[in-house]
């Protein structure tokens, strides 16, 4: 293994931070929270955590090449027991402020010697027709974590949020469990089972491919190391199965690479690279216009 401390295993994939870093220097490479040219539509994966909320959004164009837009985590507020989730930050930053384009920038640089983000709230009128923001068309949000379940249920009832949840099965991308009608509650929200070896295998697959290949897996120029090694937290291994019906056969499982890594802004792709099969990114053409909320 190319890491220390830990027992030998067969590997089967593993992803290289140092390679994946390399794509922060490619031609074509931009500035996170900036909307590339070819951005037809957007989404965000929201993975909860007992302290904090983690979240990447993903912008794709045709023939299902994406670039990543924004990753970062939102902090609960509160102390204790009574922290509560803060999921209006992910709500605005989804559905609200949005991300502008490169033209949009360099009109505001050019105009005001100054960033969108350091302008006022409200445009003036005759900026407006220079503006082209991009915000998500869905959200969704992990809910994996019991002790948030029932935040996270009233969260997924807004417009534009999906409840998902995580699980190693064989079903083929993923399937909709809907809520029960016949249970009262006010937190009646659909559930999507992922199966999330699938959706890895997807992501690696892609982080792999050369940037000028039409479904490059697109990271900014200044994408933190952090979540670098987010993506590559994880590896297939080869092992062999040691009860059951099939003791003693051959499988590929995913294993972190160590004890304490981290994986959550993985799962935020994972979930947002369901959302674009969900919309049927792969439809998407070239000449289509800017899908906005």
């Amino acid at each position: 293994n190319s890491w220390l401390a830990e027992p030998w295993t067969e590997v089967s994939k593993e992803l290289v931070a140092a390679d994946v870093a390399k794509k922060r220097n490619w031609e074509g490479a931009y500035p996170s929270r900036v909307i590339p040219e070819r951005v037809k539509i957007a989404f965000m994966g929201l993975d909860v955590q007992p302290d904090r909320c983690y979240f990447t959004v993903r912008g794709h164009g045709p023939r299902e090449e994406s670039w990543g837009i924004a990753e970062g985590e939102l902090h609960t507020a509160g102390e204790g027991a009574s922290r509560v989730l803060d999921l209006d930050q992910a709500y605005d930053l989804a559905f609200r402020r949005g991300f502008p384009t490169q033209r949009t920038l360099d009109y505001f640089r050019n105009k005001y010697g100054k960033d969108y983000d350091e302008l006022p709230a409200e445009i003036p009128p005759e900026d407006r027709p220079h503006v082209q923001l991009v915000r998500c068309r869905a959200l969704a949000v992990d809910s994996g974590y019991a002790a948030r379940l029932e935040e996270v249920r009233r969260f997924a009832q807004r417009p534009g949020v999906a409840m998902v949840k995580g699980q190693s099965a064989s079903q083929y991308g993923w399937k909709r469990q809907a809520g029960n009608p016949f249970r009262v509650s006010d937190n009646q929200a659909d559930l999507y089972l992922l199966n999330v070896d699938h959706y890895r295998e997807r992501v690696h697959r892609r982080l792999r491919l050369p940037e000028d290949h039409p479904q490059a897996f697109h990271i900014p120029m200044d994408a933190s190391d952090d979540y670098i090694a987010h993506l590559c937290s994880m590896y297939q291994a080869l092992e062999t199965i040691k009860s059951g019906k099939r003791r003693g056969q051959r499988e590929i499982v995913w294993r972190l690479k160590n004890e304490g890594a981290r994986k959550d802004k993985l799962d935020c792709e994972i979930y947002a690279l369901f959302l674009a099969d969900f919309y049927r990114v792969i439809n998407l053409q070239y000449d289509q216009a800017i899908a906005e909320v």
